[in-house]
């Protein structure tokens, strides 16, 4: 095949997986390729926002052409084997008429349902999960060379810490469906610990920024009234200041912000806490792993 043309006409299902929605615009959109994808199906595994797969639902539609929209929950190695999970969504009567066929692409096809934006919205958010706890773990690295410690020694005791991370994670995701912040450790409490970590980060003359941020938020959620309740009350000053009402069975999509999507229901809920722990913890995990904690040595 010579061009994006010869692709369309030779397939009745395209999967696109290109740098960002621009280019597979610019791919798609010229007449003579549009033409060649009418009655097939498009599924789209590029990187984006929901609004971007709104619109590219909207234009499948305009020109006859059945879409699906996904994201893969791996690096590119882990493409096609049993261990990736590529997300859909999107009309199911699509999705499973090619669920053997996408399934040669990961082990786990994960359908979320027809609200379109509801794969690129769960990337972005297992993408903001993964990298802002990785900063974190690179940002002790730093506090830890400063110190003289060796790397495999933080690496080991912080793999102490991974089972605590996943309950605490578990228990956020309970937490927060009802608004309900009371546990342990206040953020008041807490908040001396974050302000011991900025002090030793300037004193060692380590970059901060990504600390600064944490302090910032908490600092925020202790002045809106939670000062009293467990961390994942940060949980309410981060987010949209346009709340949703939930009606079960009414589609609201049409209500929506750009950056609101439809609430998810509680198998679904479900899904993505089980999805969160396997991908994230899944790769710290292999990466912490260690025989004994009693192996230490600084």
């Amino acid at each position: 095949m010579k061009s994006v043309e010869d692709a369309a006409a030779a397939s009745e299902v395209i999967v696109v997986c290109v740098l960002d929605y621009a280019v597979s615009e610019s791919l798609l959109t010229p007449a003579a390729v549009a033409e060649k994808l009418r009655g097939k199906t498009l599924v789209q595994l590029t990187s984006g926002t929901p609004p971007l797969a709104r619109e590219a639902e909207a234009w499948a539609q305009n020109n006859s052409i059945s879409y699906l929209d996904g994201a893969i929950i791996s690096y590119p190695s882990g493409v096609g084997t049993p261990d990736c999970t590529i997300l859909y969504a999107g009309q199911r009567q699509v999705f499973e008429a090619h669920k053997q066929l996408l399934g040669c692409h990961a082990g786990n096809s994960m359908f979320l349902g027809e609200s379109i934006g509801s794969a690129s919205a769960l990337d972005s958010s297992l993408l903001t999960f993964g990298f802002t706890a990785e900063l974190g773990f690179l940002h002790g690295a730093a506090l830890c060379e400063a110190e003289g410690i060796p790397i495999d020694s933080y690496r080991q005791a912080a793999n102490a810490l991974m089972p605590i991370l996943a309950a605490d994670m578990l228990k956020a995701a309970a937490m927060i469906p009802k608004a309900n912040y009371a546990g342990e450790v206040s953020l008041q409490v807490a908040a001396s610990a974050f302000g011991n970590i900025l002090r030793f980060s300037d004193e060692a003359g380590v970059d901060r920024a990504g600390s600064e941020s944490l302090v910032t938020l908490v600092k925020r959620a202790i002045d809106a009234g939670y000062g009293g309740d467990e961390f994942p009350a940060v949980f309410e000053v981060l987010r949209t200041r346009k709340r949703l009402d939930r009606i079960d069975g009414l589609d609201r999509r049409d209500q929506l912000s750009d950056h609101e999507e439809l609430p998810l229901g509680p198998q679904r809920q479900q899904r993505v806490r089980s999805l969160f722990i396997d991908q994230l913890f899944g790769h710290l995990f292999s990466f912490l792993r260690v025989p004994s904690l009693n192996q230490i040595e600084c």
